[in-house]
């Protein structure tokens, strides 16, 4: 392929992944987790620093560089940050992950980078939370450019492949302490890529070894990792605590509970008609790439690339047994081997399109690929633009998602507001267990208040009870001056709202 046609096929497939990511960004409803993130920036913003908090929450690279890329004052960020702004920074997160499926499957020639940057593209999943302010994005581009960099570093020993797989890995762990997994199932295939090369199942450039300026780079490498984490969790030294905090969080941290699943979730989750086939494309795709490991391995045939093919395989399969293996499961979480399977796809063509006058397999290859871009093409759309938050229950991506009819409560908070003539300084009550996103959708009115119980004295214009399940309709009328409604925040949970009526007004005597 001509580099001119390359830049312009490649440039034309950058747009239309972006263009998928960013078309209706704050359409959606906020879910909850996006709504917590929203509100602790805001207040991050008018503090000045991020401070980690090593018990609720994730590292603070997600607020940092949201911070670093806003242009709005402390002053009127509350007020003026949106569904779309904050989105806007998942969406970065999402250009990094494509960046790196583009690098890693660049070794393999121009048409695997293209295939592969197609396939990631349009997968659902990293679609659908390349749209979602939650840091798992970030977390799954920083991992594989770790791991491309990292590759790298140890084929041409440079120092920059090094500094820049310390660099990532050091963020990511800021971005989300299960990096650690990560890098786990990275420090295994890498042992196993060893065992295969003392054995001669696959090669390398290099003679493998440590000594020298190459261990000299190694340990730079680490160093500046371990600097980048450390200046992150403690916000440049000005929040010093957040440095233990960063090693505290693996005792302390608290798991919600109600996400335990069975081990063969994600499988049912990935590729099951019920759940829609929701990655049943990008799986297809990267069988062609899985079969070139296998047939390599078999025929005893060592190379450069059919070891950084097993090395991305390898790290594909390990994070999929990993996050299989813990009990604890949200869709978010599987996301790290979506790239692995687009890679595997972009190589199986690139392979498969050298070999179409030799090889009848060759065809069957191209057309799964071909299936595979235009299922997972199908199943972005419908996820991200028909059904974004499983309304229809269509979409398993969208985890106990927010009802989108929150706005139309907003709303009717404001014809409240107007109806009593009492503005943006009305009095809102809102108690109960569940209640997230609301004080995101209600951050306009500084005098709205939030209890986990039933207060004394309610006499509020706008009181919201929320309950989870049937006992939530059990809620007495507050008293006879307030009209009674009921909405769905999310699925099984409820909102009892009512609304004070006005007066009547009194006849002359």
């Amino acid at each position: 392929m001509k580099r001119e046609v390359y830049f312009i096929l490649s440039a034309l497939l950058l747009v239309l992944t972006l263009w998928i990511r960013i078309l209706d960004l704050g359409e959606r409803s906020m879910h909850t987790d996006e709504a917590v993130h929203a509100m602790r920036l805001a207040n991050f913003k008018e503090e000045g620093r991020v401070v980690y908090d090593p018990l609720h929450f994730h590292g603070p690279w997600l607020y940092q560089v949201s911070l670093l890329l806003t242009s709005v004052g402390p002053e009127d960020f509350l007020d003026r940050i949106s569904e779309t702004q904050v989105r806007w920074f998942a969406v970065l997160g999402g250009l990094l992950t494509l960046c790196s499926v583009f690098l890693f499957a660049r070794e393999w020639g121009r048409i695997a980078s293209l295939v592969a940057l197609a396939l990631a593209g349009f997968s659902p999943g990293l679609v659908y939370y390349s749209r979602y302010f939650i840091a798992e994005i970030w977390l799954v581009g920083l991992v594989w450019l770790a791991a491309w960099a990292g590759w790298r570093y140890f084929q041409s020993g440079k120092l920059l492949f090094a500094g820049m797989s310390g660099l990532c890995v050091g963020i990511a762990h800021a971005t989300k302490e299960t990096v650690i997994i990560s890098i786990a199932v990275a420090i295994i295939a890498v042992v196993i890529l060893g065992v295969g090369r003392k054995l001669g199942w696959v090669g390398s450039t290099t003679d493998g070894s440590l000594s020298g300026s190459r261990l000299r780079y190694l340990l730079i490498g680490s160093a500046v990792a371990l600097l980048s984490s450390v200046l992150l969790y403690s916000h440049f030294f000005t929040h010093l605590p957040g440095i233990v905090d960063s090693v505290r969080t693996y005792f302390l941290y608290e798991v919600t509970e109600g996400h335990e699943k069975p081990i063969w979730y994600y499988a049912w989750f990935l590729f099951s008609p019920e759940a829609g086939f929701l990655e049943t494309g990008l799986g297809l795709a990267a069988l062609p790439g899985v079969v070139l490991v296998l047939v390599g391995l078999m025929r005893n045939k060592p190379s450069e690339h059919g070891g950084l093919l097993l090395f991305v395989l390898l790290i594909t399969i390990g994070h999929f047994c990993a996050y299989s293996l813990i009990g604890y499961k949200t869709p978010w979480l599987i996301l790290t081997l979506l790239p692995g399977l687009a890679i595997l796809g972009g190589v199986g063509a690139a392979k498969a399109l050298a070999h179409l006058n030799t090889s009848g397999f060759a065809w069957a290859g191209l057309g799964l690929i071909a299936v595979g871009i235009l299922l997972g093409l199908g199943s972005s759309l419908r996820i991200n633009f028909k059904d974004p938050t499983n309304k229809a229950d269509s979409n398993y991506y969208a985890y106990v998602h927010t009802d989108p009819g929150i706005r139309k409560l907003v709303d009717m908070v404001d014809a409240q507001a107007e109806r009593w003539n009492f503005g943006d300084a009305m009095e809102i009550v809102v108690f109960g267990s569940e209640y997230w996103p609301l004080p995101y959708y209600l951050r306009h009115y500084p005098n709205a208040g939030f209890w986990a119980e039933k207060p004394e004295g309610l006499d509020a214009p706008f009181i919201v009870a929320s309950t989870q399940g049937a006992e939530g309709f059990e809620f007495e009328i507050i008293g006879l001056d307030y009209s009674l409604d009921i909405k769905e925040l999310r699925y099984g949970v409820f909102l009892i709202i009512h609304q004070k009526r006005l007066p009547e007004p009194r006849g002359d005597k």
